[in-house]
């Protein structure tokens, strides 16, 4: 198959996170299955077309990636007419491919969905809705801040009310929503996520399937089971809705009964919950006395990054709510000690905990006593690592993921040559 990904995330240029890292690793891997794959991505510093890897990247020159679905539309149709593609894929956010589907209406469409703009809006910072329950629900997370300030003794959080965010979130859900409906199928790497914006978007469940894209890399396959070092570390970006501010408040909770142990936070430090600091200096304030107990790595390079899981027992994910994210898949292969939050895909990629521990959103207690759990019965820790590895062995290798792709493509096609696409949904 000719395969079109249109991302304006896709490194060295724009490698801003997960979905430039997903392309990547799909590319590489369907293009050694024999498939031709051509990606069109956004840059900061060049337009045209380039040699990347083996494979043909068309960049324009284009940083903001709202802009970027009618920037690379022209770019894509003049290639689609030179030496047309059998099937596209765009991920959700943003409505990246939104312009090329529609000026290219012959073709397949697969959407993948990451994260919507309106569920990153809600996880990072509560936006007010119109209504008044609604502006209830989206302060809850502000509300929850205030109430374990006071109830820890901490300053109150600065209150946010940012109705300008809301309405822009509103407005690209509402056109991300249209390019999903648009689609021959969608695909997400979680289940949870295809449910959940199933009923919110409104979608037809028969063009719904659960792709998952993550494949160990054999160096994270070889770090030994059997370590001893008692850190405890976090993997992603320091911001709220990965629940970084909740394992700050597990912190001090921990070392009052295990004092042997450390923390190493590994990612870009965020703003913290009260706007008025960084989240480095929120944690460093929250544990106190407990200060060099804790290291910060800020950003690392994915190699540098895979040394601090042979340095670690523990891994710990409280997010709100998260899609499926490669830190925890990574932890896994790792054979650490996982513990990740209920809400969203990472309780699927834990077998409902029979590989790692679940803990529920919001909950430093429960996430302390998880973490205490390991940190006093290493047995059992380097048990539940060595089932997390097998899941991944048996549930994320390299020929499943790729026939979970080569189907999601081969049922667009099929379903494209069945249908005629929506086309005349508004903007």
């Amino acid at each position: 198959m000719r395969i079109a990904f249109i991302s304006h995330e896709f490194p060295p240029d724009t490698d801003h996170g997960g979905i430039g890292n997903y392309v990547l690793r799909a590319s590489a891997m369907l293009t050694d299955r024999g498939h031709t794959v051509e990606i069109f991505a956004g840059s900061g510093t060049r337009d045209g077309t380039f040699t990347e890897g083996g494979i043909l990247v068309h960049r324009v020159r284009d940083m903001r990636s709202e802009l970027f679905s009618k920037a690379v539309a022209g770019v894509f149709r003049q290639r689609h007419r030179e030496l047309p593609f059998d099937v596209m894929e765009s991920p959700e956010y943003c409505f990246e491919g939104l312009e090329a589907a529609r000026q290219s209406p012959d073709l397949p469409l697969v959407v993948k969905l990451h994260t919507p703009s309106m569920l990153l809006a809600e996880l990072s910072g509560g936006f007010p809705a119109p209504t008044f329950l609604n502006t209830l629900k989206g302060h809850g997370q502000q509300l929850r801040a205030f109430a374990g300030a006071i109830r820890h003794r901490r300053p109150l959080p600065r209150w946010h009310w940012n109705r300008h965010a809301f309405q822009s979130a509103m407005e690209f859900d509402a056109v991300e929503r249209t390019l999903a409906q648009m689609a021959d199928v969608v695909a997400s790497p979680s289940a949870a996520l295809l449910e959940m914006m199933a009923v919110r978007w409104d979608m037809n469940r028969e063009n719904l399937m659960h792709v998952p894209s993550y494949v160990p890399p054999p160096r994270l396959l070889a770090v030994p089971i059997e370590t001893a070092t008692n850190v405890v570390s976090y993997f992603g970006r320091l911001e709220t809705r990965k629940g970084v501010d909740d394992l700050a408040t597990a912190i001090p909770l921990v070392l009052a009964e295990f004092p042997n142990a450390r923390f190493r936070f590994v990612g870009r430090i965020g703003s913290a919950p009260d706007g008025r600091r960084d989240f480095k200096t929120y944690i460093q304030d929250i544990v106190g006395n407990w200060r060099d107990k804790v290291e910060f790595t800020g950003f690392l390079p994915i190699e540098k990054m895979y040394d601090c899981y042979s340095l670690t027992d523990i891994c710990v994910f409280p997010s709100r709510w998260e899609n499926a994210p490669n830190v925890c898949l990574e932890a896994m292969a790792a054979g650490r000690g996982v513990i990740g939050s209920s809400a969203g895909g990472m309780a699927e990629m834990l077998d409902g905990g029979k590989v790692g521990l679940l803990v529920q959103p919001h909950s430093p207690a429960e996430i302390a006593a998880a973490i205490l759990q390991l940190l006093r019965n290493p047995a059992e820790r380097m048990r539940l690592g060595a089932l997390a590895r097998q899941r991944i062995l048996s549930e994320y290798n390299k020929d499943k993921i790729i026939a979970s792709l080569e189907k999601s493509y081969t049922l667009a096609i099929q379903r494209h040559s069945s249908a005629k696409r929506i086309t005349n949904a508004e903007d």
